[in-house]
């Protein structure tokens, strides 16, 4: 199939294992070039290894819930090019009862799950509307609709 990708820049955040890595190799496969992204270099590392028979990997590790790291990633990411697609599905969850998840959980949950999404679409898409050019795709689940009794922070943050 042809997408038209060819020569588009997409960066994928949380996407060292699956969906996120999964969508890296299909959009390489389309023809664009890909920035993965992770937390540790050398899981970063080793997803540009993998994927690198399928195309062009560049990679940025950062912890996008740190308000510093995110603004540190950007820049790595604008040193690599302008990207054309932005794909938000760094996300996280854990099977815990509602009564046993602290604030501190919860904080954490909003701010990789929510904000992650928020700093990046927030610096990308000026730079898209500017050009008139470019998407934005946040991955979501089906327990944002439906939420899952003991995933709570989870589905509420999707």
């Amino acid at each position: 199939m042809d997408l038209q990708l060819r020569d588009k820049l997409v960066l994928i955040t949380g996407s060292t294992s699956g969906i996120g890595k999964a969508a890296a190799k299909s959009f390489l496969q389309e023809g664009a070039a890909v920035i993965v992204n992770g937390r540790k270099q050398e899981t970063v590392d080793r997803t540009i290894e993998e994927l690198s028979a399928y195309g062009t990997v560049h990679g940025a590790a950062a912890d996008l819930s740190n308000t510093d790291e995110a603004a540190a990633f950007i820049e790595k990411v604008n040193a690599i090019g302008d990207i054309d697609i932005l794909v938000n599905n760094l996300g996280f969850f854990e099977v815990k009862d509602f009564a046993d998840v602290t604030d501190e959980e919860w904080n954490q949950y909003f701010e990789v799950n929510v904000m992650s999404a928020v700093r990046t679409s927030r610096h990308f898409l000026p730079k898209m509307l500017a050009k008139n050019s470019g998407r934005i795709l946040n991955i979501a689940s089906e327990a944002g609709i439906k939420p899952l009794p003991t995933m709570i922070p989870y589905s509420m943050t999707k």
